[in-house]
C-alpha cells in the first residue's frame, strides 16, 4: 500500500507535491531537465505538466535554501577539500566544506562544476573557490 503524501494531510499543495515529485524523477533518474516539456512523458505521467523553465525556477530555489542551511550548519570554522578529475574530454572539480558538529565531523559538497576547456591552472582553481565561498558568506 503506498503512504499517503504531504499534500493529503494538507501540509504543501497539489501543485508544490506534484513540482517536488517531477523534480525527484528528474534528478535520480538523471534526466535533462527538458524531459518534462515531452509529450510522451508528460503522457505516461500521473503528475501535472510542469514546464522546463518553471522546474528550472523550483531547482535554483532548492540550490538557494539548501545553500543557506549549509551555510549556517558550517558556521565560521569549517576546512575545504576538493577533488578533481576527467571523463572524456571534461574536466570537472567539486568542493567541500569540511567541519565539525557536536564533536562528529561531516563533509557536504559545496559546489560540482565542469572546467572549460583550455586553462586549468591554480589560478582559475582559485576563482572557483572565490566564487563559492562567496554563496556561502
Amino acid at each position: 500500500m503506498k503512504s499517503d503524501t504531504l499534500s493529503s494531510f494538507g501540509f504543501v499543495s497539489e501543485t508544490t507535491q506534484h513540482h517536488y515529485e517531477w523534480l525527484h524523477w528528474i534528478v535520480e533518474r538523471n534526466l535533462p531537465i527538458s524531459e518534462v516539456d515531452n509529450p510522451l512523458t508528460r503522457s505516461m505521467s500521473r503528475l501535472k505538466p510542469v514546464s522546463s523553465k518553471t522546474l528550472k525556477a523550483d531547482m535554483q530555489k532548492v540550490a538557494r535554501n539548501v545553500g543557506v542551511l549549509i551555510e549556517k550548519e558550517m558556521s565560521n570554522f569549517f576546512g575545504v577539500m576538493w577533488d578533481g578529475w576527467s571523463h572524456s574530454s571534461v574536466h570537472y572539480v567539486v568542493i567541500y566544506g569540511v567541519f565539525i558538529v557536536k564533536g562528529k565531523r561531516i563533509i557536504r559538497m559545496l559546489a560540482m562544476s565542469p572546467f572549460e576547456v583550455g586553462n586549468q591552472n591554480a589560478e582559475v582553481h582559485i576563482e572557483m573557490f572565490k566564487a563559492v565561498l562567496a554563496l556561502y558568506n
